[in-house]
C-alpha cells in the first residue's frame, strides 16, 4: 500500500473561494481511477494548513493517477488558493507489511481489567 500526502496552506483571503472550489472539485477528483480512499485533515493548531491523504494499492496506480489530466488541472487550480505545498509518498514498511485492524471491543475489555 502506498500513502500520498499533499499538504498546503490556504490563503486567508481565499478561504471562502477555496471552500467553494473544493466542493465543486471533489466529485471530479473522486472519479479519477486510482485511489483506494481519500480524506482531508485540518491542522488543529492552525486554521490554514490542510492535508489531503490518499491511499493506493501500489506505486503504479499512484503514478498513473498523478499523470491524469483531471488531477493536473485540479492541482493547477488549487495553487490560486494556497501556498507552501508539500508532498509525501510513503510505502509499506517491511516489519509491518499490512495494516493492523484494532478491535474496539478488545480495547474496552482491556480498560475494564
Amino acid at each position: 500500500m502506498v500513502i500520498y500526502i499533499q499538504k498546503y496552506d490556504v490563503l486567508p483571503q481565499s478561504r471562502a473561494a477555496w471552500g467553494q472550489w473544493t466542493a465543486q472539485s471533489l466529485p471530479q477528483l473522486l472519479q479519477v481511477p486510482g485511489p483506494l480512499d481519500f480524506s482531508m485533515h485540518r491542522q488543529r493548531l492552525s486554521t490554514r494548513q490542510i492535508a489531503a491523504v490518499y491511499s493506493f494499492s501500489g506505486l503504479d496506480k499512484w503514478s498513473t493517477w498523478m499523470q491524469s489530466e483531471p488531477l493536473r488541472q485540479m492541482n493547477a487550480e488549487l495553487r490560486q488558493f494556497s501556498l507552501h505545498h508539500e508532498f509525501e509518498l510513503w510505502d509499506t514498511f517491511s516489519p509491518l507489511p499490512e495494516r493492523l485492524r484494532i478491535d474496539p471491543a478488545a480495547q474496552r475489555s482491556n480498560e475494564n481489567e
